[in-house]
């Protein structure tokens, strides 16, 4: 995808900012979709008995990984992420 505008704005950050375009659907790379699968993982242990639970259960994870950075900087290990990193 080109986009003429996008790379004069990339090319007016003095190389702080890279553009990565990624396949329509890549979960692999996507680190938000690391996010989720904590998440999943975690929810899908508790018991719940409708969605006002499902949906507390998620939001204390989500708590649980902004007080826990150590977990989130743990995703960026992974090899399908080295691109955020370079």
């Amino acid at each position: 995808m080109e986009c003429s505008t996008c790379d004069r704005f990339v090319a007016r950050t003095g190389g702080r900012l890279r553009l990565f375009f990624l396949p329509a659907y890549a979960p692999e790379p996507n680190p938000d979709e690391w996010v989720n699968q904590n998440l999943r993982t975690r929810v899908a242990r508790q018991a719940v008995a409708d969605e006002h639970e499902l949906a507390a259960a998620m939001h204390a994870g989500m708590r649980r990984l902004q007080k826990r950075p150590d977990i989130v900087r743990a995703f960026f290990a992974d090899p399908h992420l080295a691109y955020i990193t370079r």
